[in-house]
């Protein structure tokens, strides 16, 4: 039966759909706010396994605790291997036909993951689609250090062509706001660890595979912006980096 705030309990949770997975390390201070908003959707089966990439924090016995009263989420942990391997091992251990993505400081709005499996079930040309996104920084003081122009400029590719016709400008889609086709997925290898970035690797694998990529037109997902994030600060999100990707 249902649990009493109406989160499905162990002997009635249908099997997924979509399989959410979520990468963690030390990221108590904002997971929950991200996990609730993905247990929020309803319109379609879902399990969201968060996958501890070793954390030292109490983000684990969060979910571990939160577990007890929602069947569809487990924490499974990846012994701080990096995000690549713990997005891998989420995977391997999952079984929805499309694989969604979340990351502990963002923000998904309810109905996300059922407009994407629509937009799939109805395209199936498409092998990843995301949504449109708005920026959320963590401290308001914050510049966005050009992020709102990468933003406004992503959000505006919507169609399969689009992507592709753009996708050597910069990565076009915004990684936690996609859900993928699993039998995609493993066609082209899945995620490599490399020195590059592992989500704009990916979607320039899955077009040269001739797979489409595709946006929601609505914003469905708030993209938080920290002074610390990889995006700025890991070598593999560096100008170099990007530039031997696109030549690969």
């Amino acid at each position: 039966k249902s649990r009493s705030n109406g989160s499905p309990s162990r002997t009635d949770v249908k099997s997924p759909v979509v399989s959410v997975v979520l990468p963690m390390r030390d990221a108590l201070r904002t997971l929950p706010e991200a996990v609730e908003s993905v247990l929020a959707e309803r319109d379609v089966a879902l399990e969201l396994v968060c996958v501890d990439d070793g954390s030292t924090d109490d983000g684990p016995r969060f979910v571990t605790e939160r577990a007890r009263d929602d069947a569809r989420l487990r924490l499974v942990a990846s012994r701080g291997r990096g995000i690549v391997a713990a997005l891998e091992t989420g995977i391997a251990l999952t079984h929805g036909r499309y694989v969604g993505r979340m990351d502990a400081d963002d923000i998904s709005v309810p109905g996300r993951f059922a407009s994407s499996v629509a937009h799939l079930d109805a395209h199936p040309g498409v092998a990843v689609v995301g949504t449109r996104v708005r920026v959320l920084l963590d401290d308001p003081a914050d510049e966005a250090h050009g992020v709102e122009r990468h933003v406004a400029w992503m959000n505006a590719l919507l169609t399969p062509e689009e992507h592709a016709r753009d996708r050597f400008v910069d990565s076009p889609l915004c990684h936690p706001s996609t859900t993928i086709r699993r039998d995609a997925l493993v066609e082209v290898g899945g995620y490599r660890e490399g020195p590059f970035a592992e989500d704009y690797d990916l979607w320039l694998r899955l077009v040269h595979a001739g797979h489409g990529l595709a946006k929601l037109p609505e914003t469905m997902l708030a993209w938080r912006h920290r002074r610390d994030r990889l995006t700025f600060t890991d070598p593999r999100c560096s100008h170099e980096a990007f530039r031997t990707v696109k030549a690969e």
